[in-house]
């Protein structure tokens, strides 16, 4: 598996899935590294097939890494989420706890969700992060919250996505998810 140094970026208004997105460029033949972005999902999903909420100022995207082994899958769900909670932590110095295997919260508040989705040797890794949402954002009985909420400001959603592409790279090498050079 490897990520090119210049990767294709398609980047959308809003869109249903950027999942949904993703997979159909694969199946037309995207490259490996592939980064498919959305301002609003209007049908995001999380794991288990939960909806995942995403509202206008949320970063939301799907990253396509292939070739991909059983072994490898294994550990691109946790190398994501580690990655993420470091990018929070160097971009804005908050503490995010990560809550096994796939979400981030601040307090005990869902701030981010990851999701991966295999298909043969193929693999789709979703990331929505709850970055400028107001309160109020979400339906009711939804735990969540936003960085905006936390720091009382608007944060770079841009530096975020920077930041962890940057600590996704560095976190699978570390863990040997993948065995070539990313």
């Amino acid at each position: 598996m490897r990520l090119r140094q210049k990767n294709n970026v398609y980047i959308f208004s809003e869109l249903p899935s950027t999942q949904d997105k993703a997979w159909e460029l694969v199946f037309n033949g995207v490259p490996s590294g592939s980064l498919i972005i959305a301002g609003v999902q209007t049908v995001g999903r999380g794991r288990h097939g939960r909806i995942w909420y995403s509202p206008a100022g949320s970063l939301c995207f799907s990253l396509v890494l292939f070739p991909i082994s059983s072994r490898q899958s294994n550990g691109i769900t946790l190398s994501a989420a580690r990655a993420l909670q470091l990018a929070l932590k160097s971009a804005l110095g908050l503490e995010i706890r990560l809550k096994l295997p796939n979400d981030l919260y601040f307090q005990e508040k869902k701030l981010a969700g990851i999701i991966l989705e295999v298909k043969q040797d193929k693999a789709v890794l979703g990331v929505g992060l709850n970055v400028n949402c107001q309160t109020g954002s979400w339906p009711v009985g939804v735990c969540a919250t936003s960085l905006r909420e936390v720091l009382n400001r608007r944060v770079s959603r841009c530096a975020i996505l920077s930041a962890f592409l940057n600590n996704f790279q560095k976190e699978t090498l570390t863990f040997g998810v993948f065995e070539d050079k990313i």
